[in-house]
Protein backbone atom coordinates (compact mmCIF):
# COMPACT_ATOMS: atom_id res chain seq x y z
CA UNK A 1 0.00 0.00 0.00
CA UNK A 2 1.10 3.10 -1.33
CA UNK A 3 1.01 6.48 0.95
CA UNK A 4 -0.34 7.91 -1.97
CA UNK A 5 -3.63 5.60 -2.06
CA UNK A 6 -4.69 6.69 1.45
CA UNK A 7 -4.15 10.62 0.14
CA UNK A 8 -5.96 10.43 -3.18
CA UNK A 9 -8.75 9.05 -1.33
CA UNK A 10 -8.98 11.56 1.53
CA UNK A 11 -8.98 14.60 -1.46
CA UNK A 12 -12.30 12.64 -2.62
CA UNK A 13 -14.04 12.55 0.50
CA UNK A 14 -16.33 15.93 0.17
CA UNK A 15 -15.94 17.84 3.50
CA UNK A 16 -12.04 17.79 2.91
CA UNK A 17 -12.09 18.78 -0.44
CA UNK A 18 -14.00 21.66 0.16
CA UNK A 19 -12.53 23.12 3.24
CA UNK A 20 -8.64 21.90 2.36
CA UNK A 21 -6.32 24.96 1.82
CA UNK A 22 -2.54 25.14 0.07
CA UNK A 23 0.53 27.10 1.24
CA UNK A 24 3.61 27.34 -0.23
CA UNK A 25 6.74 27.63 1.57
CA UNK A 26 10.52 28.42 0.89
CA UNK A 27 13.04 26.33 1.65
CA UNK A 28 14.57 26.40 5.38
CA UNK A 29 10.99 27.54 6.73
CA UNK A 30 9.99 26.88 10.37
CA UNK A 31 6.34 26.40 9.71
CA UNK A 32 5.37 25.34 12.94
CA UNK A 33 7.06 25.50 16.48
CA UNK A 34 7.05 22.80 19.50
CA UNK A 35 3.95 24.41 21.43
CA UNK A 36 2.04 25.71 18.65
CA UNK A 37 -1.49 24.32 19.02
CA UNK A 38 -2.90 21.94 16.27
CA UNK A 39 -5.97 23.00 14.39
CA UNK A 40 -4.67 21.49 11.29
CA UNK A 41 -3.28 18.61 9.50
CA UNK A 42 -0.38 18.83 6.69
CA UNK A 43 -0.17 16.89 3.57
CA UNK A 44 3.33 17.27 1.49
CA UNK A 45 2.07 17.89 -1.85
CA UNK A 46 5.50 18.61 -2.74
CA UNK A 47 8.95 19.43 -1.24
CA UNK A 48 10.48 17.69 2.02
CA UNK A 49 9.70 18.59 5.53
CA UNK A 50 11.68 17.30 8.94
CA UNK A 51 10.21 17.35 12.55
CA UNK A 52 12.88 19.08 14.63
CA UNK A 53 13.53 17.97 18.36
CA UNK A 54 15.97 19.44 20.76
CA UNK A 55 18.30 18.05 23.47
CA UNK A 56 19.07 19.13 26.82
CA UNK A 57 21.73 21.55 25.49
CA UNK A 58 20.11 23.11 22.88
CA UNK A 59 21.35 20.38 20.13
CA UNK A 60 19.01 19.91 17.25
CA UNK A 61 17.88 16.06 16.46
CA UNK A 62 15.98 15.32 13.34
CA UNK A 63 13.71 12.95 14.57
CA UNK A 64 11.38 12.31 11.03
CA UNK A 65 11.51 13.15 7.57
CA UNK A 66 8.62 13.87 5.57
CA UNK A 67 8.22 13.06 1.66
CA UNK A 68 5.72 14.02 -0.65
CA UNK A 69 2.04 12.66 0.18
CA UNK A 70 3.24 12.15 3.55
CA UNK A 71 0.53 13.32 6.41
CA UNK A 72 1.67 15.80 9.20
CA UNK A 73 0.49 16.24 12.81
CA UNK A 74 -2.45 14.34 12.88
CA UNK A 75 -0.73 11.24 14.43
CA UNK A 76 0.43 13.56 17.61
CA UNK A 77 -3.45 14.67 17.86
CA UNK A 78 -5.18 11.56 17.44
CA UNK A 79 -2.89 10.31 20.16
CA UNK A 80 -4.40 13.02 22.27
CA UNK A 81 -2.10 15.96 22.09
CA UNK A 82 -3.32 19.06 20.81
CA UNK A 83 0.05 20.50 20.74
CA UNK A 84 2.85 20.44 18.61
CA UNK A 85 5.86 18.68 20.50
CA UNK A 86 8.64 19.24 17.29
CA UNK A 87 9.51 22.12 14.99
CA UNK A 88 8.62 21.37 11.52
CA UNK A 89 11.10 22.97 9.24
CA UNK A 90 10.93 23.07 5.18
CA UNK A 91 14.17 21.25 3.37
CA UNK A 92 13.07 22.55 0.39
CA UNK A 93 10.21 24.55 -1.25
CA UNK A 94 7.70 22.76 -0.16
CA UNK A 95 3.65 22.85 -0.94
CA UNK A 96 1.38 21.81 2.11
CA UNK A 97 -2.41 21.10 1.72
CA UNK A 98 -3.78 21.96 5.32
CA UNK A 99 -6.78 20.84 6.25
CA UNK A 100 -8.82 20.95 9.70
CA UNK A 101 -8.23 18.79 12.25
CA UNK A 102 -11.90 18.08 13.34
CA UNK A 103 -12.70 17.54 9.31
CA UNK A 104 -9.52 15.03 9.17
CA UNK A 105 -10.58 13.00 12.44
CA UNK A 106 -14.37 13.00 10.73
CA UNK A 107 -13.34 11.61 7.80
CA UNK A 108 -11.47 8.93 8.89
CA UNK A 109 -14.10 7.80 11.60
CA UNK A 110 -16.97 8.18 10.30
CA UNK A 111 -15.62 6.82 6.32
CA UNK A 112 -14.98 2.95 6.60
CA UNK A 113 -12.87 2.87 3.46
CA UNK A 114 -10.70 5.91 4.78
CA UNK A 115 -10.19 4.54 8.20
CA UNK A 116 -8.75 1.35 6.29
CA UNK A 117 -6.43 3.49 4.24
CA UNK A 118 -4.90 5.44 6.96
CA UNK A 119 -4.33 2.18 9.42
CA UNK A 120 -2.62 1.13 6.12
CA UNK A 121 -0.55 3.87 5.43
CA UNK A 122 0.33 4.29 9.65
CA UNK A 123 1.57 0.65 9.07
CA UNK A 124 3.97 1.54 6.08
CA UNK A 125 4.93 4.73 8.08
CA UNK A 126 6.64 2.54 10.78
CA UNK A 127 8.37 0.13 8.27
CA UNK A 128 9.88 3.24 7.09
CA UNK A 129 10.17 4.45 10.47
CA UNK A 130 12.02 1.24 11.43
CA UNK A 131 13.83 1.03 8.07
CA UNK A 132 15.92 4.68 9.19
CA UNK A 133 16.36 3.18 12.55
CA UNK A 134 17.93 0.32 11.48
CA UNK A 135 19.97 2.44 9.05
CA UNK A 136 21.15 4.95 11.55
CA UNK A 137 22.16 2.13 13.71
CA UNK A 138 25.62 1.44 11.41
CA UNK A 139 28.34 3.19 12.39
CA UNK A 140 30.48 4.52 9.45
CA UNK A 141 28.55 6.59 6.00
CA UNK A 142 29.18 3.48 4.03
CA UNK A 143 27.25 0.99 5.93
CA UNK A 144 24.28 3.45 6.19
CA UNK A 145 24.54 4.03 2.20
CA UNK A 146 24.62 0.36 1.63
CA UNK A 147 21.59 0.11 3.80
CA UNK A 148 19.67 2.05 3.02
CA UNK A 149 19.89 0.96 -0.79
CA UNK A 150 19.83 -2.34 -0.10
CA UNK A 151 16.53 -2.05 2.94
CA UNK A 152 14.21 -0.66 -0.07
CA UNK A 153 11.15 -2.20 0.44
CA UNK A 154 13.21 -5.01 1.52
CA UNK A 155 13.47 -4.74 5.43
CA UNK A 156 15.29 -7.78 5.90
CA UNK A 157 17.37 -7.44 2.87
CA UNK A 158 16.56 -10.28 1.01
CA UNK A 159 18.98 -10.20 -1.96
CA UNK A 160 16.04 -11.26 -4.82
CA UNK A 161 14.50 -8.00 -3.69
CA UNK A 162 17.51 -5.53 -4.18
CA UNK A 163 16.75 -3.56 -6.67
CA UNK A 164 18.53 -2.70 -9.40
CA UNK A 165 18.42 1.15 -9.61
CA UNK A 166 16.65 3.37 -6.95
CA UNK A 167 16.35 7.54 -7.14
CA UNK A 168 17.63 9.82 -4.21
CA UNK A 169 15.38 11.27 -1.78
CA UNK A 170 15.24 14.65 -3.96
CA UNK A 171 18.85 15.53 -3.66
CA UNK A 172 21.87 14.73 -1.72
CA UNK A 173 21.56 17.47 0.58
CA UNK A 174 18.10 15.56 1.88
CA UNK A 175 19.67 12.73 1.64
CA UNK A 176 22.49 13.47 3.82
CA UNK A 177 19.27 14.28 6.35
CA UNK A 178 17.98 11.39 6.28
CA UNK A 179 21.72 9.48 7.23
CA UNK A 180 22.71 12.25 9.88
CA UNK A 181 25.52 13.31 8.57
CA UNK A 182 27.00 15.98 6.70
CA UNK A 183 26.22 17.07 2.70
CA UNK A 184 30.05 16.92 1.95
CA UNK A 185 31.00 13.69 4.01
CA UNK A 186 28.28 12.11 1.73
CA UNK A 187 28.79 13.70 -1.43
CA UNK A 188 33.06 12.26 -0.51
CA UNK A 189 31.54 8.59 -0.04
CA UNK A 190 29.34 8.42 -2.51
CA UNK A 191 31.87 9.25 -4.87
CA UNK A 192 34.39 6.82 -3.46
CA UNK A 193 31.90 4.14 -3.32
CA UNK A 194 31.50 4.73 -7.22
CA UNK A 195 35.17 4.66 -7.69
CA UNK A 196 35.36 0.94 -6.09
CA UNK A 197 32.61 -0.02 -7.96
CA UNK A 198 29.67 -0.16 -5.92
CA UNK A 199 27.46 1.39 -8.29
CA UNK A 200 26.88 4.40 -10.46
CA UNK A 201 25.10 7.19 -9.86
CA UNK A 202 23.42 9.40 -12.86
CA UNK A 203 20.79 12.09 -12.80
CA UNK A 204 19.97 11.14 -9.13
CA UNK A 205 19.83 7.86 -9.47
CA UNK A 206 21.95 5.13 -8.10
CA UNK A 207 22.10 2.61 -10.97
CA UNK A 208 24.28 -0.43 -11.58
CA UNK A 209 24.01 -1.56 -8.03
CA UNK A 210 26.70 -4.14 -7.21
CA UNK A 211 24.66 -6.34 -5.07
CA UNK A 212 27.31 -8.99 -3.84
CA UNK A 213 29.85 -5.97 -3.47
CA UNK A 214 26.92 -3.92 -1.35
CA UNK A 215 25.87 -6.65 0.60
CA UNK A 216 29.40 -7.30 2.11
CA UNK A 217 29.05 -3.37 4.08
CA UNK A 218 26.64 -4.55 6.61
Amino acid sequence: MRNEDFVENLFKYPPVSAHQKTIKYPKNTTIKMGRDKINNIGIVDRGCLKAVNYSKNGEAICSTIFMEKGVVLEYLYLAGSTLCTYNLVSLSDVTICWIPIEIFSTAINENRQLSKLYIDHLIQRGLENQRLITCLSYKTIRERIAYWILSKDNLEVNQEKIPDELYFPISQEIFAEFLHVSRASLSHELHKMQEEGYFKVKRKRFIAINKEKMLEEI
